[in-house]
C-alpha cells in the first residue's frame, strides 16, 4: 500500500513537472507576440529621435548622401534601398522638412518626425517632385502645409503615417500616377485629408482614415479634380464638411466600401465645370450616414451608384425588402443635383438581425467548446489530463485491494 502511494505521488509530480518542461520549451503564437510586441510597427508612429536636423535635400545624390550623412543609408536598389530613418525635423525656414526631386533610385523614408514646414506653394513635411521608386511609412507629419506631396511622381507607396492637423493638405497628388496609399490617418487638417490633382491617375487608396478635416471654408475628406482611373476603397470619410468632392473633368474613378458618415454638407457630391465634365464615375457597397446634410449631390454625366445589383446603404432609405435579399424593393431617390440619378440597389438593414440573434447560442456555446478542445490540446491540458488518469488508476487500484 505504501509503494502504490509513493508511486501515485511521484507519478504526479513527475507528470507536473513534464508539463512545465513542455510549456516553457514550446513557442507557441500568444508567447511569441508578447516576446515581440514592443518590435511591432505601432498603428501610428511614435516620436523619433536620434537624429535632429533642420532639411534633407536629395536631387539625384543619393549616393552622395548616403556616403556622406550617417543617417542615410542603403545602395538604391530594390533589395537595399536607401534609407532615410529615425530623424526629427524641425523645417521653420526651410521650406520643406525632406525634399526629394529627380531621380529614380529605390528609397525608403521611415520613422521620421517632421514639423513646422512653410505654408506657402508645394512646401511639405515629404515632398517628392520628378521622383520614383519610393516608400514612405511610419512618419508623423504634422503641424506642415502639407502633410506629404507627390508631384509628377509615379510608384510611390505610402502608408502608415501620422499626418494631422495641418493647415492645409494630409496628402497631395498632383500629376502623380500609380501610386499606393494605405490605412494613413489624415484627421484634423483644414482643408483636405487626399487631394488628387491635374492627371493624378491610376492610383490605389484604401484602408486609410480622412476625419474631422473641417477648417474654414473648404474642410473635405477627399478632393479629386480632374484626375481618372483611381480606385478607392475601405477608407473612414467622417466629420468633414465634406466628404468626397469630385469636380471638373474627374473620370472612371470607383469609390467601394466606405464609411461616409457624419459630414456636415455632403457625403458625396459631384459636378461638371463648364468644359470640363465629371463623369462615368461608380459608387457601391458604400455607407453612408450624413443626416447634417445629403447624403449625395450629383451635378457629373453617367454617375453609377451601383455595381452587379448592389448598391449603397442610404441612411434615410424608406424603402422595404419583401423577399430579404439584402436589396431594398425601391430604389433610393434622395440623391440631390441635375443628373437625377437614383440608386436602383439599395442596401437594405432594417436593425433586426433575426438569423444573427438566433444563432447567438449556438456561436457561444462552440465558442466555448473550441476553448475546451484547444485547452485540451495544449501540453498543461495534456498534462493534467495525464495526472488525472494516474489518479484514477491509482485509486481504482486502491478500492480493488480495500475490496479484496
Amino acid at each position: 500500500m505504501k509503494k502504490l502511494k509513493f508511486y501515485l505521488i511521484f507519478m504526479v509530480f513527475f507528470l507536473s513537472y513534464l508539463s512545465v518542461a513542455l510549456i516553457s520549451n514550446e513557442p507557441p503564437i500568444r508567447q511569441l507576440n508578447q516576446k515581440n510586441l514592443d518590435t511591432l510597427p505601432p498603428e501610428v508612429p511614435k516620436i523619433s529621435g536620434y537624429w535632429s536636423v533642420d532639411f534633407i535635400h536629395i536631387d539625384g545624390n543619393w549616393s552622395d548622401a548616403a556616403r556622406d550623412l550617417e543617417y542615410i543609408s542603403g545602395a538604391g536598389n530594390w533589395t537595399h534601398p536607401y534609407l532615410i530613418e529615425n530623424v526629427t525635423i524641425d523645417a521653420v525656414g526651410t521650406g520643406s522638412g525632406i525634399l526629394i526631386e529627380n531621380t529614380n533610385e529605390y528609397f525608403t523614408i521611415k520613422n521620421c518626425t517632421i514639423t513646422n514646414s512653410e505654408a506657402t506653394g508645394s512646401d511639405a513635411g515629404i515632398n517628392l517632385d520628378n521622383v520614383h521608386n519610393g516608400t514612405i511609412y511610419l512618419n508623423n507629419c504634422t503641424d506642415n502645409w502639407y502633410g506629404i506631396n507627390l508631384k509628377q511622381s509615379t510608384n510611390i507607396t505610402i502608408h502608415d503615417n501620422f499626418l494631422s492637423d495641418n493647415p492645409a493638405i494630409a496628402i497631395r497628388l498632383q500629376q502623380s500616377q500609380n501610386n499606393l496609399i494605405y490605412h494613413n490617418f489624415g484627421n484634423g487638417n483644414d482643408v483636405y485629408g487626399l487631394m488628387l490633382v491635374s492627371s493624378s491617375d491610376n492610383n490605389i487608396i484604401y484602408d486609410n482614415e480622412f476625419n474631422d478635416n473641417n477648417g474654414g471654408s473648404y474642410g473635405y475628406g477627399i478632393e479629386i479634380i480632374q484626375s481618372d482611373y483611381n480606385s478607392i476603397y475601405s477608407n473612414e470619410i467622417s466629420r468633414n464638411n465634406r466628404g468626397i468632392d469630385i469636380k471638373n473633368g474627374a473620370i472612371n474613378n470607383t469609390f467601394y466600401d466606405n464609411t461616409i458618415n457624419s459630414n456636415n454638407d455632403y457625403g458625396i457630391i459631384l459636378f461638371n465645370d463648364t468644359s470640363l465634365i465629371c463623369k462615368n464615375n461608380t459608387f457601391y457597397r458604400n455607407n453612408l450616414r450624413n443626416p447634417l446634410g445629403l447624403n449625395a449631390y450629383d451635378n457629373g454625366t453617367n454617375t453609377k451608384w451601383s455595381f452587379n445589383g448592389v448598391g449603397n446603404y442610404w441612411h434615410d432609405y424608406n424603402g422595404q425588402d419583401a423577399n430579404d435579399d439584402g436589396i431594398g424593393d425601391t430604389p433610393y431617390t434622395n440623391i440631390g443635383g441635375r443628373a437625377g440619378t437614383v440608386d436602383n440597389y439599395p442596401i437594405w438593414d432594417d436593425g433586426i438581425e433575426d438569423d444573427d440573434d438566433n444563432d447567438d447560442d449556438d456561436k457561444e456555446s462552440k465558442t466555448l467548446l473550441e476553448a475546451f478542445l484547444t485547452f485540451l490540446s495544449s501540453p498543461l491540458g495534456i498534462g493534467l489530463v495525464a495526472i488525472a488518469i494516474i489518479v484514477l488508476i491509482g485509486l481504482i487500484c486502491v478500492l480493488r485491494r480495500r475490496g479484496r
